[in-house]
C-alpha cells in the first residue's frame, strides 16, 4: 500500500490543522443573528451562534470564556471575528459611542499587533506604514491617541443631539 499524505497547515505555535476555517464567534446571544447574517453572505465564513455570555458569573462564565477560547484556538481554525454588540447608556440617559468607538479602535490595534508581523506584510499590504512595523514608538502612540480622542470629540461637540436623550416633559 502505498504511504498516503496528509495536506494540512502548520500554525506559528507549531500545531497541525486540515481545515482553514474562518469563524464568526459572537460574545453573547445577543450576537448570535448579526453573525449568522454575515456568515450568510460572506462565503467561506462560519458562524458559530451559543446561548451564553450573559448573566453568568463564576466558574460558569470562566467555562463559557475557556470554551470559546478553545474553540477558537483549534489548529483547524485559521482566524476568529470576535463580534459583540453593545450600547453603553450611562445613567444620565446618555449613549456613549466614544467610549463605544474607543473599544473598537482598541480592538483594531490588538488584531494588528496580534498577527505576526511578516502575516501583517503580506496580507495586510494596505495598513498605514507605521502599522505594517512590528511596533509603534511612544511618540507614534501618543499622536494616534490624540488623534482618536480629537477626532471623537469633535464629533461629539457637532453631534451632541445623537449623543444625549431627549428632554422629558
Amino acid at each position: 500500500m502505498a504511504a498516503q499524505r496528509l495536506i494540512g497547515y502548520r500554525r506559528p505555535d507549531g500545531r497541525v490543522g486540515i481545515r482553514n476555517h474562518v469563524v464568526l464567534l459572537p460574545v453573547d446571544d445577543l450576537s448570535n443573528a448579526a453573525c449568522e447574517a454575515i456568515a450568510r453572505v460572506v462565503p467561506g465564513v462560519i458562524a458559530l451562534p451559543h446561548a451564553y455570555g450573559r448573566l453568568q458569573f463564576g466558574e460558569d462564565l470562566d467555562l463559557t470564556f475557556r470554551t470559546l477560547i478553545g474553540t477558537c484556538t483549534n489548529p483547524n481554525v485559521a482566524a476568529t471575528i470576535v463580534i459583540g454588540i453593545y450600547v453603553f447608556i450611562g445613567n444620565s440617559g446618555v449613549i456613549s459611542f466614544g467610549q463605544i468607538s474607543f473599544v473598537a479602535v482598541g480592538a483594531f490595534t490588538a488584531g494588528i499587533y496580534t498577527t505576526p508581523v511578516t502575516t501583517r506584510q503580506t496580507t495586510m499590504r494596505y495598513l498605514f506604514g507605521f502599522l505594517a512595523r512590528p511596533v509603534l514608538s511612544n511618540v507614534e502612540s501618543i499622536l494616534l491617541t490624540l488623534s482618536d480622542g480629537t477626532l471623537y470629540g469633535v464629533i461629539a461637540r457637532e453631534r451632541a443631539e445623537a449623543f444625549l436623550a431627549p428632554r422629558r416633559q
